[in-house]
């Protein structure tokens, strides 16, 4: 697509040649017309740019006109998927009969991620090739920036491992968070702490800190009581 939006024709053609199955070298070499397969390799590469004629294609479209017309190798996680779509298209099930049972999390990712536009793709591949401006507090250890802001919501986040609000004093410790703290254990806490000093401390010259809290009048003291920030550069924002 890259090629294609920049009009580059040729890079679009070298794509093609190196990946497609459709012009493989064992393919020219046994067709009776090479010509007749280029034709083929074209009407395949057109095929599948008339999907974005109409918008913006999903991911589960442009894999469903990949299998059809061969353009490109189907990754065998994926071949599941598009004879289970043809099965049920043969078929003419109801949504109800596309799953009887509760889908595992693996299937059910795989699901979204066809459903998903393709233009989410660039930006994800920018993401997890560490191109993008954005990463996650683990992902960015070792990295430096003139200007970072750390974003924390534990409900976002949804994980059990690190635990700001905890960390800020908007909830208060367990009994058990407590004991390991005071035992010199590992805690949700601790992690918390060491976390924090990761991100904070990728920061060269600007450090900004932004939290979503059920609390944030807690975590505003917290931060002042640990000498953390001043008054003056602590902002209070109150949602509604």
């Amino acid at each position: 697509m890259k090629a294609q939006q920049n009009g580059d024709k040729f890079a679009t053609a070298k794509v093609v040649r190196d990946f497609s199955p459709l012009l493989s070298a064992p393919v020219i070499k046994e067709s009776v017309d090479q010509r007749e397969q280029l034709r083929i390799a074209r009407g395949a590469v057109e095929s599948l740019l008339k999907l974005w004629k109409n918008g913006d294609p999903t991911c589960g479209a442009i894999l469903e006109n990949i299998a059809e017309s061969g353009l490109f190798s189907i990754p065998e996680s994926l071949k599941a998927f598009v004879l289970r779509k043809n099965s049920i298209d043969v078929d003419k099930a109801g949504p109800e009969a596309e799953r009887a049972d509760p889908a595992p999390e693996a299937v059910v990712a795989v699901e979204n991620f066809l459903a998903a536009p393709f233009s989410e793709i660039a930006p994800y591949a920018r993401y997890i090739s560490n191109e993008a401006e954005f990463g996650t507090h683990q992902g960015v250890k070792g990295l430096e920036f003139d200007r970072v802001m750390v974003l924390m919501d534990d409900a976002e986040a949804r994980g059990f491992m690190f635990g700001y609000d905890k960390f800020f004093g908007a909830t208060q410790l367990t009994a058990t968070d407590i004991k390991n703290e005071a035992e010199g254990r590992d805690s949700s806490v601790g992690r918390t702490r060491r976390l924090f000093y990761v991100t904070c401390s990728r920061a060269k010259k600007s450090l900004a800190l932004l939290v979503y809290s059920s609390a944030p009048a807690n975590v505003r003291a917290q931060m002042i009581t640990n000498g953390w920030f001043d008054e003056s550069e602590i902002l209070l924002e109150l949602a509604g």
